[in-house]
């Protein structure tokens, strides 16, 4: 293929599959019911919520899936070569993703062929980009006026804070994390504000009832982190991928919503600059973060409480889920 004809086809409009379900809460709780009792994998405490994705799907291009891989997955943000860098994504997966005959975004016949590490490794990291593309469009459904960016999670945890959100903080015995700490700004003339949303990504080439263990998996990924010693929102994204068509499938556990306590000056400085160009490094947490990052006590299993109030303001019966209380 010449690379003139390569780069229209990425640039080229597609009909990305959202799904997000009282089904598929239900189908994910009971996947994770059954194998909680012998893996701590799937001991989670947050309630499941379906999300509001729209009708007919989202539109979108290859060539945006692979900018939000390249942007998020390249950490040498004071390399002269990182813009180089953020272009390798493009490069190695530019074949892996097409337009179908109906218009649907789908896996190429060539990256559906690819086999062993090399297929796990494309569903993840396609899966990445997928779930950033998913996220950000429910987010901008959500909190119309808003910009979020994404910054590695194990990059912040590491540094120990995120700017603008406080101590970041490992709250939980898994060793499993999150992918993304989704940084949300807006700014008005009266006031200002920042949104913190955590991001788990997965991907499958398997069938479709394999994204029921993943999201299971991911509701205790999205729960391993503090931000500020508060427990955030989160997304948890997983793409079915296949050459009829790539479906996303999408849901919410709730948490603390917005998380900015500064100045208006201190976000100003925030603002002008996008997270994924900072310099993330490890630094001494001040008394301010330390103070800000007392873990509270776990939440009870299904939620705190017993019911929870949606964001459009139903109040919705919390689910109980016994076999899930880590004892």
């Amino acid at each position: 293929m010449e690379i003139d004809s390569l780069v229209r086809a990425l640039s080229h409009q597609s009909l990305l599959a959202l799904e997000s379900s009282e089904q598929l809460v239900t189908d994910v709780l009971r996947y994770a019911q059954t194998h909680a009792k012998n893996r701590e994998a799937y001991w989670y405490h947050k309630q499941l919520l379906p999300v509001d994705v729209g009708s007919g799907g989202l539109r979108t291009s290859p060539a945006r899936v692979l900018h939000e891989l390249g942007v998020a997955t390249t950490l040498l943000t004071t390399s002269p070569l990182s813009q180089v860098a953020r272009h390798w994504a493009a490069v190695r997966y530019c074949a892996t993703l097409t337009r179908t005959n109906r218009g649907l975004l789908a896996l190429t016949p060539d990256a559906n062929e690819v086999v062993y590490h090399h297929k796990v490794t494309q569903s993840e990291q396609l899966g990445i980009g997928l779930a950033l593309v998913v996220a950000k469009h429910v987010l901008r459904r959500q909190f119309r006026g808003w910009t979020f960016h994404a910054v590695d999670a194990e990059v912040a945890l590491k540094a120990g804070f995120v700017e603008g959100g406080g101590a970041v903080e490992s709250v939980s015995p898994t060793k499993k994390r999150p992918d993304y700490i989704l940084l949300g700004h807006h700014a008005t003339k009266t006031r200002r504000r920042m949104k913190i949303v955590i991001l788990e990504c997965k991907g499958t080439h398997q069938q479709p009832s394999f994204i029921h263990g993943q999201l299971a998996r991911a509701a205790v990924q999205v729960e391993a982190l503090s931000v500020g010693g508060r427990h955030p929102p989160s997304l948890m994204v997983a793409s079915h991928l296949t050459q009829a068509g790539i479906t996303a499938y999408v849901l919410d556990p709730p948490g603390d919503d917005e998380l900015w306590s500064g100045d208006d000056a201190e976000l100003d400085g925030l603002l002008s600059t996008r997270p994924e160009d900072r310099s993330w490094r490890p630094r001494t947490a001040t008394p301010d973060d330390t103070q800000a990052a007392q873990i509270p006590n776990p939440p009870p299993v299904a939620g705190r409480g017993d019911r929870h109030r949606n964001r459009r303001g139903r109040r919705l019966a919390a689910r109980r889920t016994p076999g899930l209380r880590h004892t």
